[in-house]
């Protein structure tokens, strides 16, 4: 994993390519005179889920007859 530092005033005016890059898998710092005040880091789970199809479900037979709506 890559990480970068950026300075909070250049944090902000490049916030959503920053985001962009720790979702492509980059960690970045930003940092206040220096010291880190915060990290952006890559979201923890896959970044897309796959629908499952439904054929697959066992649904009764009675789930859609009209008597619940």
């Amino acid at each position: 994993m890559s990480s970068a530092k950026y300075k909070t005033a250049e944090a902000r005016a490049n916030f959503s390519a920053l985001l962009a890059r720790a979702k492509a898998g980059e960690e970045i710092t930003i940092t206040k005179a220096g010291e880190p005040q915060a990290r952006l880091v890559p979201p923890a789970g896959p970044a897309h889920r796959e629908i499952a199809p439904l054929g697959y479900l066992n649904l009764p037979g009675d789930l859609f007859d009209g008597d619940d709506a």
